[in-house]
């Protein structure tokens, strides 16, 4: 910690090589906070967070590469997501992000969607909402897998970063396109990308202008459905579908379109599965759609 957080870690006239023994440290730092982080968070008090902050900047590609890991290890801990954050590190991790190295953009953005989990992190991410989902079409699939997430935890409980995210053209088509090609073998995608959009949508669909447009304009019923039948995507991709489902419940004209797409049948059959949420979600709608009217 010592060497991290100094401006030269030994008496050294090569800056080049004091560069060399701040990198090496920075990654036993990254490696030791990995797997012990409450073990090892008392260490991070205000003054490190402040020093590896300030190496945020540095030009050397091993430093840009292990700080935003010691940041995602450390964020573990609400002090020091807080502590993050309000010192400048999101903002910080996002000048890392400007680096053309893809492992750096990935470690950044994982970094990003661990400090997510204190809200007020939330709101200095989503200023920067047009750069992540730009990183969600990155070719390289850890970012890009990464950047799905990191928009998901964006959007959890926070309206200002939802309006954010809709006011930008051709977002949500973006995002409900990825859920789409979940089967597809030559689109670049994962389970995890794939529950991340779900999560992201059913944080959009607690707005109702939002919920309603999903199932008429957007016509992602159907898609929504489909995703209720085995093979399931995964677990959670279920879990979030069938919760999206249950907001959009709350139209008539929504009912009447799951009713019409042979929701009923699969959602019957839920009731049957294996975890009691799932149930009782199923069970939720199932009772919804018994309002319908001609």
């Amino acid at each position: 910690l010592e060497i991290v957080t100094r401006a030269y870690s030994e008496n050294l006239l090569d800056l080049d090589q004091n560069d060399e023994v701040q990198a090496n440290a920075i990654e036993i730092l990254a490696n030791v906070s990995r797997f012990s982080c409450e073990l090892t968070v008392d260490s991070f008090n205000p003054d490190v967070i402040n020093g590896l902050i300030v190496l945020c900047a540095s030009n050397n590609i091993q430093i840009q590469r292990h700080v935003p890991l010691v940041f995602g290890n450390i964020a573990q801990n609400e002090t020091c997501r807080a502590h993050v954050g309000d010192r400048g590190g999101i903002e910080a991790l996002f000048l890392i992000l400007e680096k053309e190295d893809n492992a750096i953009i990935a470690n950044t953005l994982w970094s990003l969607c661990n400090l997510m989990w204190y809200p007020p992190n939330q709101e200095r991410a989503g200023r920067f909402m047009s750069e992540i989902l730009l990183y969600m079409n990155h070719p390289f699939l850890p970012v890009k897998q990464y950047a799905c997430v990191l928009l998901a935890n964006m959007l959890y409980y926070n309206n200002g970063n939802r309006v954010r995210f809709l006011e930008t053209d051709g977002s949500m088509e973006q995002m409900l396109k990825y859920i789409d090609e979940r089967d597809d073998p030559n689109a670049n995608s994962n389970s995890i990308i794939i529950e991340a959009c779900l999560r992201a949508v059913l944080s959009l669909s607690y707005l109702d202008q939002v919920s309603l447009w999903l199932g008429t304009d957007g016509n992602c019923i159907p898609l929504f459905i489909q995703l209720l039948y085995p093979p399931f995507a995964s677990r959670d991709s279920l879990k979030y579908s069938i919760e999206i489902l249950c907001n959009l419940c709350m139209h008539h004209v929504c009912r009447k379109l799951i009713l019409d797409n042979n929701g009923l049948d699969v959602l019957v059959n839920l009731q049957n599965d294996v975890d009691p949420h799932i149930q009782e979600v199923a069970q939720q709608i199932i009772s919804h759609m018994e309002d319908i009217t001609p």
